[in-house]
């Protein structure tokens, strides 16, 4: 019963610290914040990640800001730096504004999302008559960001975890090699 035991909690130790790895990156901090009303445009976007994004080429890593008719504002590349996207801005109007973002988070996968922010003193009223994004008829700006699950890596072969297969492979055969080890260890203490 004792080595059962110790089995057991040993593996939902295993099981339990690779599960956290297997996660996608998230979106910890962005500025301007989602439903921001600012006085004036800002000069620059940054969203924050928990953890480096890769940066894999043209078209991997997209910013694009839309307008109230859904017509493309800004679409340059971001620039990544460790945890941070960033987009620069030009001078925009007054307004309410879609933000359609993709990133490759730091296990390979594409991350998305969306958010909106207005500018001026009508900021919080045109934010309540911003159509939503998929209202504006904008689905070639805005596909990636409705379906980001979907999205296939552009990265090396993965698997469904999120990991690349090397990774997961070199996991399962470091768990596979302390469980032996332990087993032969509680055996040998036990005659």
């Amino acid at each position: 019963m004792r080595i059962s035991t110790f089995f057991t909690v040993l593996l939902l130790f295993f099981f339990g610290s690779a599960s956290a790895a297997l996660a996608h990156d998230v979106l910890v901090d962005q500025v301007p914040n989602d439903k921001a009303v600012l006085e004036t445009a800002p000069e620059q976007i940054t969203l924050t990640f928990n953890n480096s994004l890769i940066d894999i080429g043209e078209g991997a890593t997209v910013m694009n800001v839309l307008d109230s008719a859904g017509n493309l504002v800004v679409g340059d590349a971001p620039t990544i730096t460790g945890m941070d996207a960033v987009q620069e801005m030009p001078e925009l109007e007054d307004g309410a504004y879609h933000l359609v973002w993709r990133v490759v988070s730091s296990d390979g996968h594409p991350i998305s999302g969306t958010s909106t922010f207005a500018i001026g003193a009508d900021g919080a009223a045109m934010l309540e008559q911003l159509p939503a994004l998929e209202d504006l008829n904008v689905a070639n700006v805005a596909e990636d960001a409705e379906d980001a699950d979907s999205a296939e890596s552009t990265v090396d072969a993965e698997d469904e975890s999120g990991l690349p297969l090397p990774a997961v492979i070199a996991l399962l055969v470091a768990g596979a090699g302390v469980l032996i080890t332990v087993i032969v260890l509680m055996v040998r203490k036990s005659k």
